[in-house]
């Protein structure tokens, strides 16, 4: 990812809230910016879901997981906008109320047929309060761009039959995918990877490539991240796009980061049903 160095300095620096006890200040610093990448996502894992056979007996590895919006949305019959109308509630909740309340929370609103949910990020507050409000079945922390899995989290990962990300390619890349589809042995698990525009998904392609999985991305599928925090995010991000040879009129039109979806699953999954097939109608008209 060497490539996209200077343009990850332009972004916007949200460090301060993806690691807090409690996710309050993360919703509410990018519901401002009309974060909306874990919806796009939610939609794209259920039809994957749908694919593989249904929901009854899966696992899903939310990679860079934070708090797990995506393992929210997937599990609970709620959307985003019930997701920032919750938080923006408990602003102000004592602190040592607040994972209660959660918990009560998600349980009421909990889905008959929820799948398992993994976690893994480097932020350790995070992982343990979605794992402790029950978003997470199990949460990771672990930094696999700076060293392979321990046996313990290989184990984790080696369950997993879908892995899906929401905008953190670039923050990790093929060491860490390399690890987890390793990790899945002859029985490899899909992945479905919402990326920005800017950011080169190629060498986490042919990464996968090496372990026999085949990556296909989605023509025509374009959707806004969050709007750009500031003048140089924007200014950096259309500099990325345009050294990658691709025409910035979306991001520009917006005024956001935009995403483009990547699938990458066994090779005789892909001959049965293209992903075009599969995830077409996230695209049609």
């Amino acid at each position: 990812m060497s490539g996209d160095v200077d343009h990850y300095q332009a972004k916007a620096n949200f460090g301060d809230i993806y690691n807090q006890p409690d996710p309050r200040s993360y919703y509410r610093t990018l519901g401002a910016l009309d974060y909306e990448i874990p919806a796009h996502g939610a939609t794209v894992f259920d039809l994957l879901l749908d694919e593989m056979g249904g929901r009854e007996g899966k696992t899903v590895l939310d990679v860079c997981c934070g708090y797990s919006a995506n393992a929210a949305l997937l599990n609970h019959d709620i959307d985003l906008a019930d997701l920032y109308e919750h938080y923006g509630s408990l602003e102000n909740a004592a602190d040592g109320d607040v994972a209660e309340i959660d918990r009560q929370w998600f349980a009421e609103h909990s889905r008959a047929d929820a799948v398992s949910v993994i976690g893994l990020d480097v932020a350790g507050n995070a992982v343990r309060y979605a794992t402790s409000v029950g978003l997470l079945d199990q949460g990771v922390v672990a930094d696999l761009e700076s060293g392979g899995p321990d046996e313990p989290t290989a184990r984790a990962f080696a369950a997993a039959d879908l892995v899906a990300v929401t905008g953190g390619i670039g923050y990790v890349g093929e060491k860490t995918f390399r690890s987890v589809v390793e990790a899945g042995g002859e029985h490899p698990p899909w992945v479905a990877a919402l990326s920005l525009r800017w950011v080169d998904f190629t060498p986490i392609a042919e990464a996968f490539d090496d372990l026999g999985l085949v990556t296909e991305r989605l023509e025509g599928y374009c959707v806004p991240q969050r709007r750009f925090a500031h003048a140089a995010e924007r200014e950096a991000a259309v500099a990325g796009l345009r050294e990658r040879g691709l025409d910035p009129a979306p991001e520009l039109r917006l005024g956001a980061h935009c995403a483009e979806l990547y699938v990458s699953r066994p090779a005789e999954a892909v001959r049965a049903a293209p992903i075009a097939g599969v995830l077409g109608s996230l695209v049609a008209g």
